[in-house]
């Protein structure tokens, strides 16, 4: 008998502990080092930063990564605002980032 799982992948259990509100170093400690440098830009006077972490069982270069293997951490001025994709794809798109990782 064979099962097949399509379209699963791995929660991250790290995410479980996050909160809106808390601070880059409460976010590192919870999630761990981060997979590669973090982008950051200043828009209209907010510091806004995208920390993205390897989901569980998630290898190799991280250039060569997709999204769908990574889970970013999004914060704003230093606090973090949300996390995953579709929070990601909304802070950038609400702020006009342009080319945005991992598209």
């Amino acid at each position: 008998m064979a099962l097949t799982l399509v379209g699963c992948r791995k929660a991250d259990s790290r995410v479980e502990s996050l909160s809106q509100g808390i601070s880059r170093d409460s976010a590192v400690t919870i999630m761990g080092a981060v997979a590669e440098s973090p982008v950051q830009y200043l828009v209209k006077g907010q510091y806004i930063e995208a920390m993205f972490y390897r989901r569980p069982g998630a290898e190799g270069d991280f250039a060569a990564l997709e999204r769908s293997k990574l889970t970013p951490v999004v914060l704003v001025d230093g606090l973090v605002t949300g996390w995953g994709w579709d929070h990601w794809d909304s802070v950038a798109t609400t702020n006009g980032i342009q080319g945005s990782p991992k598209k």
